[in-house]
């Protein structure tokens, strides 16, 4: 859970100098005249254009100017030049949509996506949700909502598109990982709501084997995890699967606790742009450590999930098994600005305790498993049970 004397640090497939929507308003009010009196009234002249273009648009625009939507929509236009597809400036209206997410409630499809080689891919459909009873799979390329072409939209644009209120429908036009042919989806919203970790005991060769499904790495992510480590206390598994299958990532300081439980020592490496390394360490009593841990990922496991499967298979405390992950090595600050607006920039790369760079790479399980393609069966997660029931 991010700590109250930090900046929040996100991991996630949907944010250091600050350059806030208070400033770019400061200037609203200072007469027409780009010579005399320009709204103009800072001494760097990389915002003289700017504010020249500013003022002709609203003092010769024929229509209405809606001033607060102009500096949105400028302040997301600078934060989008960067190109970093992780990176975003939200208006309040979007801000406070975002902000519910990463809570584990909002309308819409229950679906992560990203921006992957300038196409709008799914990070990972949410089980049980209305995306995933649809057919939709990790790396599946969206190519249409309703009938608006994604390539032409950012993609805070694109969720917008897909989000709505619940009861309502989305059409989308799909391609499914290596497949050539497209295919149309019609999707009803619902509301989503999801707490971030369940578990519960399986029976494996007369041995108790702790299941543990982490959804995604939210606030309450740490919380739900310490009390499930209560909960077994006088009464230890003989083996534990952790679950990070179609885990988009969360909150960084969230990562770092949950893994801290696992292992201790170094948890994640972080590079600035000025290549300084900042080492994050376990901060968490490791109430799980020595108990025999096997680690489900997928293609939908991404960021913060990266973080623990890595620190995981590192230190060798656990075996990976399922298919190779999303490969998101990037971490992004949230800033909160006083209007309810919000940035979310890209200000690191991270690494693995060892030194792993895996944005675009992934993580290679220590077992590759693939599931049937009608889910008939759970070969991942019948593998993992085996491996720490024996």
């Amino acid at each position: 859970m991010p700590k109250n004397n930090k900046k929040k640090k996100l991991l996630i497939s949907i944010l250091a100098t600050i350059f806030s929507v208070a400033f770019f308003a400061s200037g609203f009010y200072f007469g027409q005249d780009y010579d005399k009196n320009s709204n103009y009234n800072n001494n760097d002249d990389r915002l003289k254009i700017f504010w020249q273009v500013f003022d002709k648009v609203k003092n010769s625009y024929v229509g209405e100017f809606d001033e607060k939507k102009a500096i949105y929509g400028a302040t997301k236009g600078m934060v989008e030049s960067t190109g970093d597809p992780f990176s975003g400036y939200l208006d309040p209206k979007d801000s406070k949509m975002f902000l519910t997410d990463l809570e584990g409630e909002f309308e819409g499809i229950g679906a992560e996506l990203a921006i992957k080689d300038n196409k709008l891919i799914v990070v990972a459909p949410l089980k049980n949700y209305p995306a995933e009873r649809a057919g939709l799979k990790p790396n599946d390329t969206i190519v249409k909502i309703d009938d608006i072409d994604s390539i032409t939209l950012t993609l805070d644009q694109a969720i917008d598109k897909i989000r709505g209120k619940e009861g309502s429908e989305v059409k989308l036009i799909i391609i499914h990982k290596d497949e050539a042919t497209s295919q149309e989806v019609k999707i009803k919203r619902e509301k989503i709501k999801i707490d971030s970790v369940s578990s519960e005991i399986k029976k494996i060769n007369n041995k108790n084997i702790l299941y543990i499904q982490i959804i995604q790495f939210s606030k309450d992510t740490t919380k739900l995890m310490e009390n499930i480590a209560k909960s077994i206390k006088n009464n230890q598994p003989d083996g534990i699967a952790v679950d990070l299958r179609s885990n988009p990532g969360g909150y960084l300081d969230s990562a770092i606790d949950i893994t801290s439980m696992f292992v201790d020592g170094e948890i994640v490496k972080e590079k600035d742009k000025n290549n300084n390394m900042n080492v994050e360490k376990a901060t968490k009593e490791t109430v799980f450590k020595g108990i025999k841990l096997a680690i489900l990922v997928d293609e939908g496991s991404a960021s913060a999930s990266e973080i623990m499967a890595g620190a995981i298979q590192d230190k060798k405390a656990g075996t990976l098994v399922g298919q190779k992950t999303f490969g998101k090595g990037s971490v992004q600050n949230l800033e909160n600005f006083s209007d309810g607006s919000t940035l979310r920039i890209t200000i690191a790369k991270w690494l693995t305790p060892n030194n792993r760079e895996i944005n675009a790479k992934g993580i290679e399980p220590d077992i590759k498993i693939d599931n049937p393609k009608d889910n008939s069966r759970d070969l991942q997660l019948d593998k993992a049970l085996e491996i720490v029931a024996n």
